[in-house]
Order: structure tokens, then sequence, then C-alpha cells
């Protein structure tokens, strides 16, 4: 029963993040949306274009930087609750644990490794760094 309620307290928490990406999805796409008539509207002024050119191109990073932030902090949650219940963390759990493939597992793995939030090396475990831990911690349970 007790892993029920784990697993579906994940589940609550990334649902609810999915619909918080989806309303910053459309925030942003209303700035570009803006950024794009005022491109328009600029035409003649290349300086002006170039600004706003650059203007949408940060946007659309912040976005794609953001939606990776709350799903790496939702790995990093759940990496750290695995290895806190049982001493370690695998794949195979973390799979379950988000109802995902394992390369899926592997692949943020591999992106947390080069953001240094965990060391992770193939076949041989996965150990949070400090500050995986320090994200872990500050994560609330939904």
């Amino acid at each position: 029963m007790n892993k029920m309620n784990s697993h579906c307290s994940f589940r609550l928490k990334t649902n609810y993040h999915r619909k918080v990406n989806v309303l910053v999805l459309r925030t942003y796409s209303c700035q570009l949306e803006n950024l794009k008539a005022k491109l328009d509207e600029n035409n003649n002024n290349s300086d002006n274009r170039l600004k706003l050119i650059r203007d949408a191109h940060n946007v659309k990073q912040k976005v794609i930087e953001e939606q990776h932030t709350d799903r790496m902090e939702d790995y990093l949650e759940v990496i750290y609750e695995l290895i806190k219940k049982k001493g370690y963390a695998t794949q195979s759990d973390i799979s379950e644990s988000f109802n995902v493939s394992l390369p899926s597992v592997t692949k943020m793995l591999q992106r947390l490794d080069e953001s240094k939030y965990l060391k992770y090396e193939k076949y041989r475990g996965i150990n949070l760094t400090e500050e995986g831990i320090e994200v872990a911690e500050k994560q609330p349970i939904v």
C-alpha cells in the first residue's frame, strides 16, 4: 500500500508539472507572437529587427530550459527517495516510478550527470551529488 501511495504521489506531481508546463508554453507562445508582430511592424529598421530576433530566440531557450528543469527535479526526487528507502536506486525502479522506458531513464540520467546533479556510470549505479541532494530535498511531495 505504501508503494502504491508513493507511486501515486509522483504521478500526481508529474501531472501537475505537465499542466504548469502547458501554461508556461502558452505564455511564451503569446510572447513570441507579440515579438513576431513587432518584427513585422519594424521591418525597415535592421538594428531593431536583429534585437527582436534575439529576444525571440531567448524566449525559446527559456521555455526549453524550464521544461527540462521540472522533469529533472522529478527524477532527482525519485532517486533520492529510492536511495533513502532502499539504500540504492536502479534504472528499473525509476522506470516503474515514472512509467517510462529504460532508454528514457538512461537519457535523463546522462543529462543529470552532465549537469553535475549525479554520478552515473553504466552498470555501476547512480549516486547523487551534493547539488542533486539539495535539489531533491527542496521538492515537496504532492
